[in-house]
């Protein structure tokens, strides 16, 4: 029934197209109907040429209609796909039948050459950056390792120092994190990831912060096994957790969990404003605690949800001040490991 009425809509807009072919049509035979009846001639002849000439008009509007749809579809696909390139334009209709029908198709062909070109530009000057700024990254950490090997060497190495030293190194790994986001679905290696491993070796990174800040840490043991992207994940996992641990007070609590569908990392940390949780996984966004601690870059939480919904995941946020904060990322049915 709808594509009945989608197709009784499409020969309306057909017929309001040519309303003044069709008006001038029936404005002709009036005249011709006239002329004939003032001049008494017989109406026989008037009769026979306008129903010869009627179905001349049905059968050539048919015609045009099936093509007046068939184009119409043809827009319709390309429309569905915005993304198309040149390899795709055979999708538009071929042999114009007016200069103006012509003179459209060149002149988005036009644009979508330029379209093209401008995508080649634009990831060729990308690539550049992101082999500038890999070749910078390496560089920098040569002196990073150096003062660690300082820090080390000192008779009573400096908790605070080591921790700046590492912060250091994960604000330039998250740099080049940024740089690779847009070409997160090139750089997919889907399989079976096993939360409970994956979440023991992130704790395991930030053990001296845990350590550092008196914080307790507890994991479930109904973690599930599921099928995504290790890399990419990791990097959403870090980056809460990390959160987590810097919003944290000292003797704190970081809980890790599984809530129907989604895997929670909560705290006990200060929360968010609630005016400022619609807008966490802005860019660039800080809110109030970014602006009162100093702490934040307003690029962790954006990112991870740029990520999480090129890898298929779903980020939420319920906070609130002076009782923490919980972060759920929810995975699709499909993409728990089946036991």
């Amino acid at each position: 029934m709808s594509k009945f009425f989608d197709e009784l809509q499409l020969f309306r807009s057909f017929l309001k197209e040519r309303i003044l072919l069709y008006g001038g049509y029936l404005l002709l035979c009036l005249i011709f109907l006239c002329t004939f009846y003032l001049w008494e001639i017989p109406l026989e002849p008037f009769f026979d040429g306008a129903a010869f000439t009627f179905v001349c008009l049905v059968l050539v509007s048919i015609g045009r209609f099936f093509r007046y749809r068939r184009v119409h579809r043809e827009l319709l696909r390309m429309k569905k796909n915005p993304n198309f390139h040149s390899s795709q334009l055979s999708l538009l209709p071929k042999g114009s039948r007016s200069l103006l029908e012509a003179d459209y198709r060149d002149l988005f062909l036009t644009a979508v050459a330029q379209k093209e070109k401008v995508e080649v530009t634009s990831e060729e000057l990308n690539n550049q950056l992101i082999d500038y700024y890999s070749m910078w990254s390496h560089q920098i950490k040569t002196p990073l390792a150096a003062l660690d090997l300082l820090v080390q060497a000192q008779p009573e190495p400096s908790s605070t120092m080591k921790a700046e030293l590492f912060k250091i190194e994960e604000y330039l790994n998250m740099m080049l994190q940024y740089l690779r986001m847009n070409h997160v679905n090139n750089d997919l290696v889907i399989k079976t990831l096993d939360l409970d491993h994956l979440i023991h070796l992130t704790v395991k990174k930030y053990a001296s912060f845990f350590i550092q800040k008196n914080l307790t840490i507890t994991i479930a043991s109904n973690l599930k096994k599921v099928i995504s992207d290790e890399k990419w994940f990791t990097f959403i996992l870090e980056q809460i957790l990390f959160n987590a641990i810097k919003y944290t007070p000292n003797q704190g609590e970081i809980r890790i969990y599984f809530e129907g569908e989604s895997l929670v990392i909560e705290d006990t940390g200060i929360g968010i404003l609630a005016e400022d949780l619609p807008r966490v996984f802005e860019q660039g966004y800080t809110g109030f605690n970014g602006r009162e601690h100093q702490k934040a870059t307003g690029l962790g939480l954006y990112m991870s949800e740029q990520i999480a919904q090129k890898i298929g995941l779903v980020l939420t946020i319920e906070s609130e001040i002076g009782n923490g904060t919980k972060v759920f990322i929810r995975f699709p049915q499909e993409q728990f490991q089946v036991e």
